[in-house]
């Protein structure tokens, strides 16, 4: 069975200008290429993933596919993505630093090779590869939070090449509005997959029902996470079964999958901040994935939007106020033109119509986020792009209830 790979690698940063002419000096005592391979070996110039989940070809085989990543001083300085592109990944040689969805990795200077911002679509980090303790400070983007637990499992649908990775975290019971944050999870859960199943696929599927508006309802416990995660596999998996199940081999793709990760970064007594990561194949050059941050206001039992956040006619100042923000973010290739765009409502021939369209935002801690998911403004090698507003640049288009859910004044 084969498994989409897409490897990037950093070190091509180091390798160019003036981060290789720093390699000369005297700090960088040694500075050599190894490889990245899933298979045991005894090459000490060979990162082995053995234990990781093994890759396994078309010929179940185990793949020998490899990638060269660059080492300074004994620290590895590489961007991978893993077995998906929901897997991203930063090593040292035997360890893995960092394993995390939507991460980016930025050279901090022209004048380190060193120092990178590493950042997700919530928070950044500056970090000094050559400082352990600075190393150290990377699982704070991924570590659970307090009163939450996190629920992984794979899926592998017998007879078939789908496949389906869950990855969620849940509030547990010692948290007031628990019962609350899980309903609202089934439900992105179930619209990861497809907010609108057949009802003669909703019966072949446990602890569901189709409401009247024809949208997938979970039924079940919602405290029971073993229950959730495998509602969640078996929609996918009748849904793919519908679409796929009579299709001739020699046109069936050979490989299917869907990932959903969704991790809590924010809670606090009013509003949860999820990142939430989806990635899937079925079929053609390459698979599709999206990056983006929600937050739902478990008091009030709503998801936060534009219209919760910010009063009537706040479109054009807001699109004024995005685009500024944009421009100054150190990640972003976008030009101005594209970044309107992006918001703008236009024809079929790009022509605009009137009126503005946002991304549905995200409460981070410094402010609101808005992404941008991959040829919304730019092609699809570059990803996507989180912009954060400042809460401070919109607090005076803000919603009552949007202050009081912040904490604004």
């Amino acid at each position: 069975m084969n498994k989409l790979h897409i490897m990037t690698i950093l070190c091509m940063f180091l390798l160019q200008g003036s981060i290789l002419e720093s390699c000369t000096n005297s700090t960088v005592k040694k500075v050599e290429a190894v490889k990245v391979q899933e298979t045991e070996t005894d090459n000490e110039n060979v990162f082995s993933m053995a234990d990781e989940e093994e890759v396994v070809t078309e010929e179940e085989g185990i793949s020998p596919i490899a990638d060269t990543i660059c080492i300074v001083d004994g620290r590895v300085f590489y961007f991978g993505v893993g077995e998906t592109i929901c897997s991203n990944r930063i090593f040292e040689r035997n360890k893995v630093w960092l394993e995390t969805p939507a991460l980016q990795v930025l050279p901090y200077s022209d004048t380190s090779s060193y120092s990178f911002c590493v950042c997700t679509p919530f928070k950044c980090l500056l970090v000094d590869f050559s400082d352990e303790n600075s190393l150290a400070q990377l699982s704070t983007l991924t570590a659970v939070l307090p009163s939450f637990e996190r629920k992984t499992q794979s899926f592998v649908k017998e007879d078939s090449v789908a496949q389906y990775y869950f990855e969620v975290d849940f509030p547990t019971i010692s948290f007031a509005n628990a019962k609350v944050i899980r309903k609202w999870l089934a439900g992105k859960i179930v619209a990861a997959n497809n907010d609108e199943v057949d009802g003669t696929i909703a019966t072949n599927i446990n602890n569901c029902k189709i409401s009247s508006k024809g949208v997938l309802e979970y039924t079940g416990d919602p405290m029971d996470n073993r229950q959730i995660a495998q509602f969640a596999a078996d929609v996918y998996f009748a849904i793919i079964e519908a679409e796929y199940g009579d299709m001739d081999e020699d046109f069936a793709p050979t490989c299917l999958y869907q990932e959903l990760n969704m991790r809590a970064m924010i809670c606090n007594n009013r509003f949860v901040t999820y990142q939430q990561c989806e990635s899937s194949y079925s079929g053609g050059m390459h698979g599709g994935f999206t990056e983006r941050l929600v937050s739902f206001d478990h008091v009030n039992k709503q998801e936060i939007d534009n219209s919760y956040l910010f009063k009537p006619g706040y479109e054009e100042e807001l699109a004024n106020i995005l685009v500024e923000e944009a421009l100054k973010s150190p990640d972003n290739q976008v030009s101005e033109s594209s970044i309107r765009a992006g918001v703008t409502n236009l024809d079929e021939e790009g022509n605009p119509i009137g009126g503005y369209t946002f991304p549905r935002p995200g409460l981070s801690e410094e402010g609101v986020v808005f992404s941008f998911q991959p040829y919304d403004i730019s092609c699809f090698a570059d990803g996507t792009f989180h912009f954060v507003i400042p809460y401070e640049r919109v607090k005076h288009l803000l919603t009552n209830r949007a202050k009081w859910c912040l904490g604004l004044k």
